[in-house]
């Protein structure tokens, strides 16, 4: 998500969560959604999905462009003329969207993602958190 649409979310790590009662330091990776509309209305998720498919479909455009002109002899078709893929170019051979690195928490400590305790030294799973809270900003 963070590389396709990578102004869609604020990530950033946070310590002192409300509702975390842990004894100790821990780091929590906050996720909020940026957008103009704080109630996130049909109209804007509407919106947003449009905007991942097109920003995906790009991605998709490109591998397929560099097949094009890896062909003999090289074919160069602007991008909005391409109405269909090549016969030749196969969607399942488009390599998976690399993913964004996520905000790290200081060395040495834990960070609860979706659930999960990491320690981020021993880069292993502890235990499953018994309190995940909800957070959006608005």
């Amino acid at each position: 998500m963070k590389t396709v649409y990578p102004d869609a979310y604020t990530f950033r790590q946070e310590t002192n969560v409300p509702g975390e009662y842990s004894a100790g330091r821990h780091y929590h990776l906050i996720i909020t959604i940026n957008s103009e509309d704080p109630q996130l209305s049909a109209v804007s998720l509407v919106r947003r999905r449009q905007i991942f498919r097109d920003n995906l479909l790009a991605i998709v455009k490109k591998h397929h462009r560099d097949f094009l002109s890896s062909l003999d002899p090289p074919l160069e078709i602007p991008d909005h003329k391409v109405l269909r893929w090549h016969a030749g170019f196969s969607t399942d051979s488009v390599p998976a969207v690399e993913a964004a690195p996520l905000p790290a928490p200081p060395f040495g400590t834990y960070v609860y993602v979706i659930g999960l305790a990491i320690n981020t030294v021993e880069v292993s799973l502890l235990h499953v958190a018994t309190f995940m809270p909800l957070r959006r900003e608005v």
